[in-house]
């Protein structure tokens, strides 16, 4: 080791030798820098994983994990290799304090993988019949939950819980149409009142038809807070229409980007 003429501090090793740290004793080594520059903590031979580029290798047996701390915020960050995959979490904290409510947000398996557990993704159902649309538009009720991964659906509506694009996917069992209606109308409303067309139909067949189906699926893109929910009319002709139960009405959705 020695100092520099503008007062820096080196430390070096005159021969091609590995550098080594150790805590409590000589045999405890925590780090290493070999003579080809790879770095290794838990780790006495790191190797770079090219033969090329220098290498920082963390090694341990339960779960090593690299964090990434900013002092001025209350979160931190860890990339954690588990023996099924590598995880990226948070916690609440920051800085010296403590790590608290940790949080999987990326899950990446051994064979490339990606889940993200926080990702907004949700899937209803009607399992009861919603009688007698009328003519101004009526919420669409969803009475099953197949899955809410976020929590940002309720009474029959989603939240977008960030800005971003999000795709909407909507199938509608209609019962017992009315020929003499002008037309049966549904459509998945966003944001301040935009409307975006599931279906319009003109039931102009020789009688009244005992099922239709309508779908459609959107891409969209959503501020956070703003709401996405199905609405349904029909204008003319008598107000008999159905949606029907069963689960073959549904309504899912899912933050793409």
């Amino acid at each position: 080791s020695g100092s520099g003429a503008s007062g820096g501090l080196s430390i070096m090793t005159r021969a091609a030798a590995d550098m080594r740290f150790y805590t409590n004793g000589h045999t405890n080594e925590r780090m290493r820098i070999d003579s080809s520059g790879n770095v290794g903590i838990g780790d006495s031979s790191p190797t770079s994983y090219a033969n090329s580029q220098k290498t920082l290798v963390v090694e341990d047996s339960g779960s090593p994990a690299i964090a990434l701390s900013d002092t001025g915020q209350t979160r931190d960050w860890f990339i954690i290799a588990q023996g099924s995959g590598l995880d990226i979490n948070y916690a609440d904290g920051g800085g010296s304090s403590s790590a608290s409510n940790v949080s999987n947000v990326i899950n990446m398996d051994n064979s490339g993988h990606v889940t993200m557990p926080k990702q907004a993704a949700f899937s209803v159902e009607k399992n009861a019949i919603q009688s007698n649309i009328g003519t101004s538009f009526e919420t669409v009720t969803w009475e099953t939950v197949v899955a809410d991964q976020g929590s940002d659906f309720a009474s029959n509506t989603f939240s977008a819980p960030v800005d971003g694009l999000y795709q909407f996917n909507v199938t509608l069992r209609l019962q017992d149409l009315d020929i003499d209606q002008r037309y049966f109308q549904a459509m998945l409303t966003t944001a301040s009142s935009d409307n975006h067309e599931i279906g319009l139909i003109d039931p102009n067949f020789s009688g009244d038809l005992d099922f239709y189906h309508m779908n459609a699926s959107f891409l969209i893109k959503l501020d956070a807070n703003d709401t996405a929910y199905v609405r349904v009319r029909h204008s003319g002709g008598a107000s008999q229409t159905d949606i029907s139960s069963g689960g073959d009405s549904t309504f899912s959705g899912y933050l793409v980007a």
